[in-house]
């Protein structure tokens, strides 16, 4: 559907899907964009998003689930319902006006360095000492 809409609002020279590629390409292409649009509507956990932020990039996507254990609430993402594609095209339209981020990249990866492994293992094991208490 996405490559649908692309056409029939003109919009092949200024937005294109890449598809599957590799990591490399991927955080490649991340850290030469200006913000992450992710309208998925189904999500396990959500890493592109938070993969974009640890990039310095501000996200547009849909308030799924999954997103209330990672970016629900952040200031670098701007969550519209499901669905909502007047929403998610106000908040590119917002960000496109605003020229550059308002946030520097170490404020991203503030954001993000909670879900580093080291971070991840600490709340473990600080799960399990509460659990023998």
């Amino acid at each position: 559907e996405i490559s649908r809409l692309i056409k029939e609002y003109s919009l092949s020279d200024n937005l294109f899907v890449l598809g599957a590629v590799s990591d490399s390409e991927k955080f490649e292409t991340l850290y030469k964009s200006k913000y992450c649009m992710f309208p998925s509507r189904v999500e396990g956990w959500g890493l592109v998003p938070v993969e974009a932020m640890a990039c310095g990039l501000e996200v547009v996507a849909y308030d799924l689930p999954a997103y209330k254990s990672n970016i629900y609430g952040s200031k670098f993402a701007k969550l519209s319902e499901i669905g909502d594609i007047d929403g998610i095209a106000r908040f590119v339209i917002e960000l496109l006006l605003q020229k550059k981020s308002k946030y520097t990249l170490s404020e991203f990866r503030g954001f993000v360095d909670r879900f580093s492994l080291q971070s991840v293992a600490n709340r473990e094991l600080e799960l399990i000492a509460n659990e023998e208490n």
